[in-house]
């Protein structure tokens, strides 16, 4: 898959063109939590923490590329999401491919692809919601109820109406 990386032009304010950087599948996942690779220190809940690389994460998030290269941190606080979702959330920026997604982690897994900018991976979030999330039974309401808290959440908190869109359209097409 290619990965875009925005560049300045040294002692100017203008971007120079992007450019396609092809990574290889799987490239590097065998040196998560490497700690000789992993400069990028991912603090999670209970003192638990994931030693990422910060070029393989700033390939895929102009956010991460921010913070680890104009403001030097090292570290980053991911304390709102659960172990198993950056396990996914790092596994994917590593190998480009959201094997690991599930309804249970879904919801925190699509908001790091939005509060990080990983826009390829929000489009793969949008797909999962469409494809597993809204394929449920019509009389579940266990399973409406979640996919409309999804739509809910996801609409309030990151303001992005494709969700509820999507669970309309799905609910009245029924």
């Amino acid at each position: 898959y290619y990965i875009t990386n925005n560049l300045r032009i040294e002692g100017s304010n203008k971007m120079a063109p992007k450019i396609k950087v092809r990574v290889p599948a799987n490239f590097g996942i065998e040196h998560i939590n490497s700690p000789v690779h992993g400069n990028l220190l991912l603090k999670l809940k209970d003192a638990q923490e994931i030693r990422t690389n910060s070029m393989i994460m700033s390939l895929n998030s102009p956010v991460i590329d921010h913070l680890t290269t104009n403001l030097c941190q090292s570290s980053l606080e991911m304390d709102d999401f659960t172990k198993e979702a950056v396990d996914c959330f790092v596994e994917a920026m590593y190998t480009g491919s959201v094997d690991k997604l599930e309804k249970q982690i879904f919801e925190n897994v699509n908001k790091m692809a939005h509060v990080f900018d990983v826009s390829w991976l929000a489009k793969r979030c949008f797909k999962f919601y469409k494809t597993d999330v809204l394929n449920f039974d019509s009389s579940s309401y266990e399973e409406i109820l979640f996919a409309c808290e999804i739509a809910s959440r996801a609409h309030y908190n990151l303001k992005q109406t494709r969700f509820v869109n999507c669970f309309v359209e799905n609910m009245t097409s029924r």
